[in-house]
């Protein structure tokens, strides 16, 4: 059977302008105006500024669609894109209270009501970025390279106690090899 797809990359964006206008930026106002321009693809952009100011906005056109995880028909009206999220609605995270903006390809927000994507990386990966930054205002430039090179799975630190037990149990020489 035949399979129409449809992909915001086909219409019409701005990304090189988008790009231009956010490295030319001088004010964080500056730098917002330019993030409506990028059409493709969705990410986050993150933001810092001398005067103190973080933010991570979601940017990119992202369309309203209902059911997005499977085929549709689309001749059927219902079945079609029902436009685009505009800027103003998708999620941003502005100067929050905590100090600080983590993200590891996780939800940018939570409970957020439109479809983004399904596919988020495990939360685990920002909990423990928030683990390292929790608390901290005194962050080197050292700091953040450990926290860039950090390599403890917090998901793994979770898992491993449940796991080694069957592992240990199991007898298997091969496996037996492979636990300290």
């Amino acid at each position: 059977s035949p399979v129409a797809l449809r992909w915001t990359g086909h219409d019409v964006s701005h990304e090189s302008e988008a790009l231009y206008r956010i490295n030319q930026a001088t004010t964080f106002e500056s730098f917002q105006d330019a993030l409506p321009l990028f059409g493709v693809t969705g990410l986050n952009m993150i933001y810092a500024d001398v005067t103190g100011n973080i933010a991570m906005f979601t940017i990119g056109h992202i369309p309203i669609r209902r059911d997005p995880l499977r085929f549709r028909n689309s001749w059927e009206p219902a079945d079609q894109w029902q436009g685009l999220i505009p800027f103003a609605q998708l999620p941003r995270i502005i100067n929050p209270a905590s100090g600080f903006i983590s993200n590891a390809n996780n939800p940018p927000v939570a409970g957020y009501p439109s479809y983004l994507t399904t596919f988020w990386e495990p939360e685990s990966r920002q909990q423990r970025i928030i683990e390292l930054l929790e608390g901290r205002r005194d962050l080197t430039a050292d700091d953040m390279s450990a926290i860039q090179t950090d390599v403890l799975s917090a998901m793994a630190r979770e898992l491993t106690p449940l796991i080694l037990p069957a592992l240990q149990a199991s007898g298997d020489s091969s496996v037996m090899t492979a636990i300290p």
